[in-house]
């Protein structure tokens, strides 16, 4: 028990770590960084095991997402965590289709066994899967999309209330304190000549 609390404080130290210094101090505006981890937490419900952490990054620079804030997301689908999200996933995806629901042992047994290195993972998970791809599919891009909202609205209320009532701005202090030195350092390149210097 005390090995058990010591990881889970020590997971909880991490997680604000990563929340504090990764999310409310990032440079991107609120927007950005929700949009990221909205994109992520989509990504994570959706049965792309092995493509994940690619297909984050690839969403978020084609809808302009922070492209990093996320990553850390699509590590909860892994094979220790892999049957508790799938399977209510492929629960609603049956229900929707109006097919029976298969058992939930069975699905617990479609992946035991699985391999470790990254490819016959891969093919591993494919063969197990393509048999209920469509039911669950339909069921993760359902609570994947609404847990993806769900996420990003929480995100940016809580990057919103924090730097506001903390900078009283929405973006860092030290952004601004850059935006305007490029700015001058621009602006002292780019004078025109002034009508003594012409004269001259």
């Amino acid at each position: 028990m005390k090995r058990i609390g010591e990881y889970l404080g020590s997971s909880r130290e991490r997680a604000r770590s990563f929340i504090v210094h990764n999310v409310l101090h990032a440079d991107d505006p609120p927007h950005q960084l929700a949009l990221g981890i909205g994109i992520a937490m989509f990504v994570t419900f959706t049965p792309t095991i092995g493509f994940q952490m690619g297909l984050v990054f690839a969403l978020c620079w084609i809808f302009g997402g922070n492209k990093l804030v996320g990553l850390p997301l699509v590590w909860i689908s892994n094979p220790a965590t892999i049957v508790p999200i799938y399977y209510p996933c492929l629960w609603l995806g049956e229900a929707l289709m109006g097919k029976a629901h298969r058992n939930f042992v069975w699905f617990k047994n479609m992946f035991s066994g699985a391999p470790v290195d990254w490819l016959p993972k891969v093919k591993f998970y494919g063969g197990a899967l393509k048999d209920i791809a469509i039911e669950l599919w339909l069921g993760c891009i359902v609570i994947g999309g609404i847990l993806g909202i769900l996420a990003y609205f929480l995100t940016y209320w809580l990057v919103y209330t924090y730097r506001m009532r903390v900078w009283g701005q929405l973006t860092p202090p030290i952004y601004h304190l850059r935006h305007h030195a490029d700015a001058d350092h621009h602006g002292t390149e780019t004078l025109p000549p002034t009508t003594d210097a012409l004269e001259k």
